[in-house]
């Protein structure tokens, strides 16, 4: 995905495509069981639990978001080191990314839901992640609430760039900290750690700020001489390991103190394998690299449609029960149905609500004043 702000890296969209792909996958899973095994949609009834530690990593599919919002505070701040952030312009390009296929669901979502109210419509439209509000939207909106967010993320961002450009990383870990904190202090007032942690950019303002810094320490140590590939499968195993642990921890039902601290855990780990696979993603075959930039191209739209999708398969019965074993027949229903027909419908809200105005995005970066006055100083001094 290109951007009038930095230089194309297709790593970043081979990236997205794993996030989007590891979430179809997790979605898809739990509601093509329920269809086959009820006639409806996932049900907390239809949890299960695996000594797999790849099934796992399916299971927990919801670690995608992750990885979208450390990967989202890496570029961002990989496009604007040294730089200052001109702060409409910025905000502007993220209401050209996300807006026009959000607002289209919004859109949708009028024309089948009259329960929809218009208090919860604004919460909707505006960034608040106001939960109960997006709740409301059902299917249509499911996903709404990472959307809002990351939005919040990019509101404070050009004041977080420049606290990094000219203090370098502790005060980011500072706030990490304070966040941390500020989680278990809401348990006193009768809060739910898991849900603080996950639903919530209180929760989440660990998982952006652990990608900016990565992105100054990619800037600050690597070289391109340092590729190596192991490092990569060794960061690999990390996340799978990581979420294999979390996933006989009890996953995500489980409520417990340490949850106050996963996003930071989870964080660390997708930072890593961004910052191992950048410099190695040259070397993946030419026909797989042009897939997965693909499918991340799309990743937004396959986000944002994928579930109301997966619910119209179900109800349609479009199930394939040819072998008549259910985890068979959900992994041919998810390879031969569900891949196709989200990634195709996926690809033409791509081309037809976001790419048009994706070319209307400006350059946002401009040379730091604070670097421009240092060199005006030293050459009025030689």
């Amino acid at each position: 995905m290109k951007s009038p702000n930095q230089t194309f890296e297709p790593a970043f969209d081979h990236l997205r495509g794993f996030a989007a792909v590891l979430i179809l996958l997790y979605h898809s899973f739990q509601h093509m069981s329920g269809f086959m095994a009820h006639g409806s949609g996932f049900a907390e009834s239809d949890r299960v639990s695996t000594h797999n530690p790849l099934f796992a990593l399916l299971l927990e599919g919801h670690t995608a978001v992750a990885l979208f919002i450390v990967m989202s505070g890496f570029l961002f701040t990989r496009s604007a080191l040294g730089k200052d952030v001109e702060y409409w312009p910025f905000i502007r390009n993220r209401l050209l990314r996300i807006y026009p296929l959000l607002i289209l669901l919004v859109v949708v979502e009028l024309a089948i839901n009259s329960q929809l109210t218009l208090q919860n419509l604004i919460f909707i439209v505006l960034p608040t992640g106001y939960f109960p509000a997006v709740a409301s939207m059902g299917v249509v909106g499911s996903m709404f609430w990472a959307v809002a967010v990351e939005f919040q993320f990019y509101l404070v961002f050009p004041f977080l760039i420049r606290v990094l450009n000219e203090r370098g990383i502790r005060p980011l870990l500072a706030i990490i900290a304070l966040a941390i904190l500020i989680r278990y202090g809401t348990t006193f007032y009768g809060s739910n750690i898991r849900d603080v942690s996950y639903w919530t950019s209180l929760g989440r303002i660990d998982q952006f700020l652990i990608g900016m810094i990565a992105a100054k320490l990619y800037a600050d140590h690597h070289s391109p001489e340092k590729a190596n590939t192991w490092s990569f499968v060794g960061a690999a195993a990390l996340i799978v390991a990581v979420v294999y642990g979390f996933h006989r921890l009890g996953g995500w039902p489980v409520v417990a103190n340490w949850k106050g601290v996963w996003p930071t855990i989870e964080g660390v780990a997708w930072a890593l394998v961004i910052f191992t696979y950048l410099p190695v993603a040259k070397k993946v075959p030419r026909f797989l690299s042009a897939v997965a930039s693909g499918i991340g191209e799309i990743s937004y739209s396959t986000y944002l449609l994928h579930v109301s999708i997966l619910i119209i398969i179900g109800m349609s019965g479009w199930l394939l029960r040819w072998t008549g074993v259910p985890k068979y027949d959900v992994a041919l229903t998810i390879v031969l149905i569900v891949f196709p027909a989200v990634l195709a419908i996926s690809a033409l809200s791509y081309y037809a609500i976001e790419k048009p105005f994706l070319g209307l995005r400006a350059k946002y970066t401009r040379p730091s004043t604070s670097a421009v006055q240092d060199g005006f100083a030293k050459n009025s001094h030689s």
